[in-house]
């Protein structure tokens, strides 16, 4: 499945109570729920999946334990659209994922053998986004940090994913988010902070392009309005060509 979220990075503390005080119209906040996640993102020595723009996480905290193999990813002003296979586990080792899981990795690495390279803990807070009494997405409120060996770094972010509705929907709640909360749209993923943390001389990006080419398969209407007034009339605007 394709997976479509926008990433807000939060520059000042936000709580569940900002959350569910703000005017969420036309849409809805269905019931709250918590969850402390711990994600370990796994790999081989050598890096072999990250440098075939892939990654795969094992997140536990949840009512059962998930593998997640995502491949390369499209980003632009805090749009993240990348394929993903998620799938339960009964097993912490790879070797006891699923069969699916693991004959994709074999034809991304061949024979190399997985081993954690960083984790991420997360006391993450979730609501379903409705319209009319339907979802049409799922809204994240995420506080915990980043560790990479000796290494650490802290994330309070916001996530919105898109499980249904229009690109409008998410424009319109783009807006929503940036006029009331102190959020700037994060291009980095989790596993792209990982990384730069374990391994700081590797680019940054090398998992997903934060400089989306042209002919970019993100929609523009995902993307944030242009600002008419900073163009002087006549002059070319840069982007994503419309389909």
């Amino acid at each position: 499945m394709i997976e479509i979220e926008l990433k807000f990075s939060l520059e000042a503390p936000v709580s569940t109570t900002q959350i569910e005080a703000l005017d969420w119209s036309p849409y809805a906040l269905g019931p709250r729920s918590t969850l402390d996640q711990r994600d370990t993102f796994f790999d081989s020595r050598e890096l072999a999946l990250s440098r075939s723009r892939h990654a795969v996480r094992l997140r536990e905290g949840g009512a059962t334990p998930l593998v997640t193999l995502k491949g390369p990813g499209l980003v632009r002003d805090g749009v993240h659209q990348r394929e993903e296979l998620e799938l339960a586990t009964l097993s912490r080792a790879p070797q006891g994922w699923p069969e699916a899981i693991q004959e994709r990795i074999a034809r991304l690495i061949g024979a190399e053998a997985l081993q954690p390279i960083f984790t991420v803990e997360n006391h993450r807070r979730v609501w379903p986004l409705l319209r009319d009494g339907v979802v049409l997405g799922e809204i994240a409120l995420d506080q915990g940090r980043i560790i990479a060996g000796d290494r650490q770094q802290p994330l309070h972010e916001l996530e919105i994913e898109l499980k249904g509705g229009t690109p409008d929907d998410l424009v319109t709640i783009r807006g929503l988010v940036e006029r009331a909360l102190p959020a700037r749209p994060e291009d980095r993923s989790k596993f792209a902070r990982g990384l730069a943390l374990l391994r700081p001389d590797l680019v940054a990006t090398a998992h997903e392009s934060a400089d989306a080419p042209p002919d970019t398969v993100i929609p523009a209407r995902f993307l944030r309005p242009p600002r008419r007034h900073s163009l002087p009339r006549g002059a070319p605007r840069r982007g994503v060509t419309p389909r």
